[in-house]
């Protein structure tokens, strides 16, 4: 049987040990994660031919991951040491480019990933909107002609002119049909987006 001092001891130790256990495998588990992290750049860098500035250029600008080549400028990459090449200087800059292209493209793919519900709902009103212009358009016509071409005593008629209107309407109907699906189908020659615009310009 341990006495009570031996026994608080005994717990004091075991919990120095357990601190100094958690303490070791805290710090290196924060400096495994400090290399993992440097090792991209490093990788990245030494994959497009920089293998003998990788150093200088990690030091000079004091990046850590890929993305942050980016956001480097012409004058920061002009303001390397003079014991970085220019040729290294100039695949900097394009390798710089090709992730701003790039970060570009994702962009605007998540953009448009984003908004194609909105996309659709556009679509569809501009649909129905050329139906609709184009059915007011035929009908329109359909009726003037009707009346003031084909019919000329139109406004002299008493006793037939309810069946004369009821003419005029069922043809006028027809011709706006007509008319507003040929607008409708004219979209192939003349998208919704270039009447769009072209009516915002006039306007």
């Amino acid at each position: 049987q341990l006495s009570n001092g031996t026994h608080t001891s005994f717990h004091q130790k075991m919990r120095g040990t357990l601190l100094l256990v958690f303490s070791l495998s805290k710090s290196y588990g924060s400096t495994t994660i400090t290399r993992s992290s440097a090792a991209p750049i490093r990788d990245f860098l030494h994959n497009h031919g920089l293998q003998c500035c990788v150093d200088t250029i990690i030091g000079h600008f004091g990046i850590d991951a890929p993305g942050d080549v980016e956001y480097l400028t012409d004058a920061n990459i002009a303001r390397l040491p003079r014991a970085v090449p220019a040729v290294k200087r100039s695949i900097l800059q394009d390798v710089r480019d090709q992730l701003r292209e790039s970060s570009r493209r994702t962009r605007q793919a998540e953009a448009y990933a984003s908004s194609w519900h909105h996309k659709v709902l556009r679509d569809l009103y501009n649909t129905c909107e050329t139906l609709l212009r184009g059915f007011m358009l035929g009908f329109g016509l359909s009726c003037i002609f009707e009346i003031l071409i084909l019919n000329r005593d139109f406004y002299q008629a008493t006793e037939d002119l309810i069946s004369r209107v009821r003419r005029a309407a069922i043809r006028g109907m027809v011709l706006g049909i007509a008319v507003a699906l040929v607008l409708c189908g004219s979209a192939i020659v003349l998208p919704s987006n270039f009447r769009s615009n072209w009516m915002h310009a006039a306007m």
